[in-house]
């Protein structure tokens, strides 16, 4: 802990297997007290491994909302872009709730930001992949999404699965990430080209 109040989270992790589905830092926070988010990194939209194209960085600010796309959000419809999911190349992040914001910056690139689990229609066919539990996660390896007639592995190479040879687990090959937590209340501020 910083004297400024500032928390530092550094962890070293192997994957669990050669191949595997999810790596990261996940923690639990209760969806029903979120009201927003606002984020340095790719967006407005999520991503998925396999569909990475279609963002820009730049920091951006989000209402939560609970749409599953393709499906109405009761009588109002659906509200894109969706709130929950992935995103890229994330910087940090200062969630807003029914109390006060707090906020939590990550140190390094190529680390996906994960906001809840999205809901799925009640007929995913090959649309609904795994996420880590908990509800908010700091990722080095997501998941792909198929499509409604074929399975993400059969897409091609970014619809496999991640790999991470762990050399024998000698701890300098172990995955490193380091965040910095602020529960202050302070909203973080940042002037960008990319802002919306």
């Amino acid at each position: 802990m910083y004297p400024s109040g500032w928390v530092r989270l550094t962890a070293k992790y192997f994957p669990k297997d050669y191949d595997f589905a999810l790596a990261g830092l996940s923690f639990s926070y209760p969806e029903k007290e979120v009201r927003g988010a606002q984020w340095r990194g790719d967006g407005p939209y999520r991503v998925w491994k396999d569909r990475l194209k279609g963002t820009n960085l730049g920091v951006w600010t989000k209402g939560y909302n609970d749409t599953s796309t393709g499906e109405m959000n009761g009588t109002r419809g659906p509200e894109y872009p969706e709130f929950k999911g992935y995103y890229s190349n994330f910087y940090w992040l200062t969630l807003q709730t029914t109390g006060q914001p707090f906020t939590v910056v990550c140190d390094q690139e190529d680390v996906y930001l994960r906001l809840f689990t999205p809901r799925f229609s009640a007929t995913p066919y090959n649309t609904a992949p795994a996420f880590p539990s908990g509800q908010l996660s700091f990722m080095h390896g997501i998941t792909p999404i198929g499509t409604k007639s074929q399975k993400a592995e059969n897409i091609g190479p970014m619809g496999k699965t991640n790999m991470y040879y762990d050399y024998g687990k000698d701890p300098s090959y172990a995955k490193e990430m380091t965040l910095y937590f602020d529960f202050s209340g302070q909203q973080a501020q940042e002037k960008s080209v990319g802002q919306r």
